[in-house]
């Protein structure tokens, strides 16, 4: 019975590795090629895309390939751009040939080398934004950074009174620790509710889990879990659902 537990927990961990080795990481050379788009001039390498009023906005119309654009800023994966046919206008990165960052991976947000979260000016630099700060206190607070092109909801909200429709804007928020302004936690929305557990997991590039503990509102994979250093938190849309509308790191 002890060989038996032995060999049971040795199959385990070595399970667990295993599937840690195969989420995907952002590489070094994608984080400074992610960085040092402005000022290059790119071609569209697809068929055709959208030009946008904004990331993900209204769409103004659109380039062909081969199309040639100088950049001149980029937020997430939008890069904003001028063109004999466009001015300041955006259009989807990968469309140019940049990579893609999935920023619901959470290597995007956790240095695992140093075993922290990267520095604010990390996340202000690639959203080109200082993000809003939010609920201060004197131990906490929040940075919000939205129009990232996460797109918003209409939400009914609940008041005394009455109750009244609200267009709620998605975006990632970093739960930040005063003085030393470490991030301590990270919340990502998803552009739209993910249908099913295991499609957030994997649209988060993270290995497909049996759940390991969860309330109505949300399902946890503890450290050591998924992640060697960081909880997994999917919420839920609704109270119960079956569809996901962000994914926490901590």
């Amino acid at each position: 019975m002890i060989k038996d537990a032995i060999i049971i927990s040795f199959i385990s961990l070595f399970m667990l590795i295993t599937c840690q080795k195969e989420i995907r990481r952002p590489s070094e050379k994608h984080k400074t090629e992610f960085l040092s788009a402005v000022g290059h001039t790119a071609k569209l390498i697809v068929q055709h895309e959208n030009v946008r009023e904004e990331p993900n906005g209204k769409v103004l119309g659109s380039l062909r390939k081969g199309d040639q654009v100088i950049i001149s800023g980029r937020i997430g994966n939008w890069l904003q751009f001028n063109s004999p046919q466009f001015a300041e206008a955006y259009i989807w990165a990968p469309s140019l040939g940049f990579p893609y960052i999935n920023a619901y991976n959470p290597f995007f947000y956790y240095d695992s080398t140093k075993s922290s979260f990267y520095p604010i000016k990390y996340f202000q630099t690639i959203f080109a934004q200082n993000g809003e700060k939010q609920n201060e206190t004197s131990e906490s607070y929040e940075i919000f950074f939205d129009d990232i092109g996460f797109g918003s909801h209409q939400e009914t909200v609940l008041e005394v009174v009455n109750e009244s429709k609200e267009i709620v804007p998605h975006g990632i928020i970093l739960y930040v620790k005063n003085p030393t302004s470490e991030i301590q936690k990270v919340r990502v929305d998803f552009f739209s509710p993910v249908k099913g557990y295991k499609s957030a997991l994997k649209k988060c590039d993270l290995p497909v889990s049996d759940i390991i503990d969860q309330t109505g509102g949300h399902m946890i994979w503890p450290k050591g879990t998924l992640l060697q250093d960081l909880t997994v938190d999917l919420e839920r849309k609704v109270w119960e659902s079956n569809f996901f509308s962000s994914v926490w790191y901590w």
